[in-house]
């Protein structure tokens, strides 16, 4: 049963939500050991908390191996430290198998196991005779004592490595301008070593009493988080799993400019969070985990402008401004309000912020001053490459001002329940009045377009999704637009898909295979047509589109996006925002 509420019979009670609907509690299963084993070709190997991960991936195709990451926005390189089993000084043949609590080398003559002791330490251990030996690029070695070696990586990274039981031998690597070291086995066949990335000096510290004890912890960790994660269908129990451990690995600790707990959108190449990605992976936590929901809505208002922007993206590190991202912000949060996570103390906390993203909008997007927000650059949109913008990047996207009505209408719900009467009257004012220049400006012979700014023109050759994106506004259309919209969009395989809404139409003359915005299937947008048909009334199209993209994910996995015509995962694999749109689409379809 879909949990999918519609419109037309809601229009007597204003208590009722139109939205894909949710349940306020529910008993989610607990992580089994064995239960999940993946590719760390595709998955990094990390824990929440960490900036550390190990993959599979170098820094180019021809690398191969198994490489020590660090995602924090301070490395100069990736893939920094490269491991390999050796037997008795020699590198040996292995298969690597992963599970979320162990990584493990499997070898003719034994087992080399690699677990997390501690956010920020690796720690390995094999009782076969297996030795390591380690590749550490563009670095130096500085030893602390006869068991430990301090790792010396560009202007920031360092890392401390210890050896518990084992030797040590190390020498310079003129090719890579690194270093080597080799860990050799105790007499009984025993190593057991821990690298640990620290910052400036390293503190004297204890690890766990035991390899098994720190593969233990990380297992009752990765347990705890699969009772918070949504749950799902049985038929998709084993997906479920597999994205709990790609939201939950992705997350690091606070630090630097990143001021909470920040799920990044992957610790493969895409370790950073954009200002809209973060609303999904919010709406994915909010049931299970709503102190973290927030945090993540939040995070990148802890970087506001004071002119009101939200920085395009950031890590701990770095932040880009010459960019921003759609406000979705104010749907994201009316989901997270009915939802539960949204206290009083928070909607103080949050409404000056979302206040001046919306003027930001409104004051310094409206070149022409005729009312309309603009977009600068096809990134502000979210749809980097979207064919709105392949011949003019200044354009005044309908979604866009679809977005801001619909972030108005919740400002003035805030302002009404913090009692507030002037600025509720205000905000359901200018949203009112924006809804009518949109639908006055922007719906051309029967379909919304993205006209320049300061002109009437468009790119008439677009069939980009975006124009559905007014869906969103629900009963706030007139019916015969939103009758108009959804046939067009539901009638046509252009755009629905047998995997979902393609974001451009198939016979466009901009669709291109893996594309981008140019045709790919993305979660996001996925997830806004679902809730756009739902607002509308028509959960019959909405159950299908979810059907299809939840059926994609379980056979291909997170890919950042998706090839329309075969389901194809695309770009980065292992993608938090896909993660999150699935457990929320699947739970919806919780029968």
């Amino acid at each position: 049963m879909l949990l999918l509420v519609s419109c037309a019979k809601q229009q007597k009670s204003n208590k009722q939500k139109t939205s894909l609907a949710v349940e306020s509690h529910f008993i989610a299963p607990a992580y089994t050991p064995g239960s999940l084993e993946f590719d760390v070709k595709e998955v990094p190997f990390s824990k929440k908390g960490s900036y550390m991960s190990c993959s599979s991936r170098g820094l180019t195709d021809d690398d191969e191996g198994l490489f020590i990451w660090d995602v924090s926005g301070r490395g100069e390189d990736r893939g920094i430290i490269k491991i390999e089993p050796i037997y008795h000084g020699d590198i040996v043949a292995s298969t690597i198998t992963a599970t979320p609590e162990k990584l493990t080398f499997n070898t003719e003559f034994g087992e080399l196991g690699i677990s997390f002791d501690g956010d920020q330490v690796l720690r390995f251990y094999s009782a076969h005779g297996i030795g390591v030996k380690l590749s550490v690029r563009q670095s130096y070695m500085l030893p602390r004592n006869d068991h430990q070696l301090r790792i010396i990586q560009g202007a920031f990274l360092r890392y401390m490595l210890s050896t518990l039981r084992g030797e040590m031998q190390q020498k310079e690597n003129k090719v890579t301008n690194g270093i080597i070291i080799n860990i050799e086995p105790e007499d009984n066949g025993t190593i057991d070593f821990v690298i640990e990335e620290y910052e400036s000096e390293w503190n004297e510290h204890g690890y766990s009493v035991s390899f098994s004890k720190a593969v233990e912890e990380v297992r009752n960790q990765f347990s705890e988080w699969m009772r918070t994660t949504l749950p799902v269908n049985k038929e998709y129990e084993h997906t479920r799993v597999l994205a709990a451990y790609i939201n939950w690995s992705s997350i690091v600790a606070s630090r630097g400019l990143l001021k909470r707990p920040t799920m990044l959108m992957s610790k493969n190449w895409m370790h950073r969070v954009w200002s809209w990605d973060h609303c999904f992976n919010a709406l994915a936590l909010a049931e299970g985990n709503p102190q973290l929901a927030w945090d993540q809505f939040m995070v990148m208002f802890d970087q506001q402008h004071e002119n009101g922007a939200l920085p395009d993206c950031m890590d701990d590190y770095s932040m880009i401004r010459g960019y921003v991202k759609p406000p979705i912000h104010g749907w994201a949060l009316d989901k997270l309000m009915m939802r539960g996570v949204v206290t009083k103390e928070r909607m103080k906390e949050i409404y000056e912020p979302l206040t001046r993203w919306t003027d930001f909008w409104m004051n310094y997007r409206d070149d022409d001053k005729n009312g309309m927000p603009q977009y600068h650059h096809g990134n502000d949109s979210g749809w980097d490459n979207g064919s709105v913008f392949a011949e003019n990047r200044y354009v005044e996207g309908p979604e866009l001002s679809a977005y801001l009505i619909i972030q108005m209408n919740v400002l003035a719900k805030i302002a009404r329940k913090l009692g507030r009467p002037s600025d509720t009257v205000h905000w359901d004012q200018k949203a009112n009045t924006l809804l009518n220049r949109l639908i006055e400006r922007s719906w051309v012979n029967g379909k919304f377009v993205s006209k320049y700014v300061g002109s009437d023109n468009w790119n008439k050759n677009s069939k980009s999704l975006m124009a559905f994106l007014p869906l969103l506004l629900g009963e706030r259309l007139p019916i015969e637009i939103r009758e108009k919209m959804i046939h067009d969009l539901c009638s046509d395989e252009g755009y629905a898909t047998l995997y979902g809404p393609a974001t451009e139409h198939l016979q466009s003359l901009y669709y291109k295979e893996d594309g981008y915005w140019r045709g790919a299937i993305w979660a996001p947008t996925t997830y806004l047509i679902i809730d756009g048909l739902v607002a509308c009334g028509e959960t019959h199209y909405a159950k299908e589109m979810t059907t299809r993209f939840v059926n994609m994910c379980n056979e291909n996995g997170f890919g950042e996006n998706f090839d329309p015509l075969t389901g194809t995962s695309l770009r980065d694999p292992a993608y938090t925002w896909t993660a999150s749109v699935f457990l929320l689409l699947a739970h919806a379809n919780l029968e």
